[in-house]
């Protein structure tokens, strides 16, 4: 232990002259601590103790809003204050360097959304991060770059993520949203919505893996909702006017590619949905998203379809559960999987595989076509799947323009 404590004052005495070079260039917001500050934050090392221990503090005005450990991990200090951890994890999340930032596992409130950067990790097991604002979202970021490159390399891990008011569907706003993205991973997340906004909205963004995670809408729906409660979007003026605040460059049309949802369990009006666009002149109706795959899942959609792909193209959908529990089953809103094309888009030359589902649905259990344009789908396999229809055994499923299509081990049942 005496060999250990003058090993610590040495450390101290180079450390002073690191610290002393280097605190003209501390970033704005951000206070250090001398060498013999951040040692008396230190017991005396033994051989048995864990070298992650804290060994200095980010400030916000004038408050320690995080403990920075000897691993880099920045540990969020909550500030019991909404108005206050709104400005302080904004402060810690909004900028573009690497950071892994842990919530504390109890109750955090804001009051305003969190504008994310690139490289951020958050892990949040065991922790609320409550909205207290019904007008506001949670997770956002900003549109600064195309080309799927305004936020990258987000991880977001485990807690419950909710908005102030929820059931009484106050909002219509996402409680997650991203932009013009890329690399991003939502892991174990608990995340309430309601029937007149998305848990997650994706939009025009690239490589997303939703895993693990419960998204479900409460509140009562009318019968007529078509909310979804994961939606994977398109960017046009119509379809997204708060990334339209940005600029005109941001809506033209940029659709989303590579998504993953796996292990899921997800409700809304709509379970999940990639969206096409049905106003602005038929303007977008050739942008199609491509390679979305919805695997493990429990998908339900309360009033309307559970699962809808819209303009979607290299698609797999491997055993899920997807369930319509709409009554209009004399309309396409009812189907369990409705995927479907609108446009004159190639959408032939990747494939789809819908593999060993239970699909159920009012008019239909599962429909995939072309309802408009000139579109077909490429090579298309259903097989051994379950689908059940409330029209009877023979609408379980219907499948046309594919090219080529091909079908077994399937069975049909009414439901």
């Amino acid at each position: 232990m005496k060999k250990q404590n003058l090993l610590r004052r040495a450390s101290a005495a180079v450390l002073s002259a690191i610290i002393a070079a280097g605190c003209a260039f501390a970033p704005s917001g951000e206070m250090t601590v001398s060498a013999d500050e951040l040692f008396d934050e230190l017991p005396a090392f033994s051989e048995t103790e864990s070298l992650d221990a804290t060994v200095s503090y980010v400030y916000y005005g004038g408050r320690k809003i995080a403990r920075v450990k000897n691993t880099g991990t920045y540990v969020f200090i909550n500030q019991r204050d909404p108005h206050l951890n709104g400005q302080a994890l904004v402060y810690l999340l909004r900028d573009d360097v690497q950071k892994k930032i842990v919530l504390p596992a109890v109750r955090i409130e804001t009051d305003r959304g969190l504008t994310i950067g690139s490289n951020k990790t958050i892990l949040a097991n065991g922790a609320t991060v409550f909205q207290t604002n019904p007008q506001k979202q949670l997770i956002n970021n900003d549109c600064d770059k195309l080309n799927y490159k305004s936020v990258e390399n987000v991880k977001i891990q485990g807690g419950r993520w909710e908005i102030a008011d929820n059931d009484r569907m106050l909002r219509d706003t996402s409680t997650i949203r991203f932009n013009h993205g890329s690399n991003i991973k939502l892991v174990n997340m608990d995340i309430a919505t309601n029937y007149r906004s998305h848990g997650i909205e994706i939009i025009a963004c690239k490589d997303v893996t939703i895993s693990g995670c419960t998204v479900k809408a409460s509140g009562t729906p009318a019968s007529n909702c078509l909310e979804e409660a994961v939606q994977i979007d398109i960017a046009t003026p119509a379809t997204a006017p708060t990334v339209a605040a940005f600029g005109s460059k941001f809506v033209q049309g940029q659709t989303c590619e590579n998504i993953t949802v796996k292990n899921c369990t997800i409700s809304g009006g709509r379970g999940i949905c990639c969206n096409k666009t049905a106003t602005e002149g038929k303007r977008y109706h050739s942008f199609y998203h491509k390679n979305i795959t919805i695997t493990g899942c429990n998908l339900t959609g309360v009033t309307s379809e559970a699962l809808c792909l819209h303009n979607t193209y290299g698609v797999t959908v491997k055993n899920n559960t997807i369930m319509s529990k709409g009554s209009r089953i004399n309309s396409t809103y009812s189907i369990g999987m409705n995927m479907g094309t609108f446009g004159y888009a190639d959408a032939s030359s990747r494939p789809n595989l819908i593999e060993r589902n239970k699909i159920y649905g009012g008019m239909y259990g599962m429909v995939i076509r072309s309802y408009e344009g000139t579109s077909k789908f490429g090579s298309t396999v259903v097989r051994s799947n379950e689908f059940y229809c409330k029209k009877g055994s023979k609408r379980g499923k219907y499948v046309r323009d594919c090219m080529p299509y091909k079908a077994g081990g399937n069975r049909l049942y009414n439901w």
